[in-house]
């Protein structure tokens, strides 16, 4: 599997391609729809999935604009789904520098807590996450883990915004102490993927 960093001019948020299958991939998060549909020209590619990590609108305010190009199944969390069609629960209304949106895809597969599924051949285990959003989630796979705004790369994770839960995210946090194993490599919603060496030296909340 190869795994490319696409970085979103909106808050820097990360888009992941993942090259699973000859010439098609399994995003996860939709920033900006322009740059991912340019490198998915530039690189002859079809997107088969998309997975979301949590409903704000930095993570999802692609997803209309590339539905049009490529009819393709999205995964997300049950929170998640009736979140990013409200434009006050994907935030988008209180954001000046983004049209106030919400998606409009129907074609939308609900993962639930602790599941796996196959996805182009590739299993993809699903935890529900909740806290910096009531629909976030972390996907594992393999030995690479992606958090979303869960856990970030040495910044905290913002828990100041509507619907986050301080309580809710601790109790997320603790729950994925079972899932995370020494020298996993992480890839976060904002910032650069990294290896996991400890719970200890993540900045787990602010």
């Amino acid at each position: 599997m190869k795994i490319h960093q696409i970085i979103n001019s909106f808050h820097l948020s990360n888009t992941y391609v993942l090259e699973l299958s000859q010439k098609q991939v399994v995003l996860i998060d939709v920033g900006n729809s322009d740059r991912i549909k340019s490198w998915l020209i530039s690189n002859k590619m079809e997107v088969k999935s998309v997975i979301l990590t949590h409903e704000h609108s930095d993570h999802c305010h692609g997803l209309n604009e590339l539905y049009k190009m490529s009819k393709f199944e999205l995964y997300c969390s049950h929170m998640c789904a009736l979140n990013i069609k409200n434009s006050k629960q994907n935030i988008s209304r209180y954001i000046d520098e983004l049209t106030t949106f919400e998606v409009e895809i129907d074609n939308i597969r609900i993962v639930n807590d602790g599941e796996t599924l196959e996805i182009l051949g590739q299993n993809f285990l699903f935890i529900e996450t909740p806290g910096h959003s009531p629909g976030s989630i972390c996907i594992v796979t393999d030995d690479k883990v992606f958090t979303g705004d869960t856990i970030l790369n040495n910044i905290k994770t913002p828990l100041n915004l509507p619907h986050s839960s301080k309580k809710d995210y601790l109790k997320s946090i603790d729950k994925l102490k079972s899932y995370l194993n020494l020298g996993m490599t992480i890839y976060p919603g904002h910032d650069s993927p990294f290896r996991f060496k400890s719970l200890n030296e993540l900045k787990i909340y602010g």
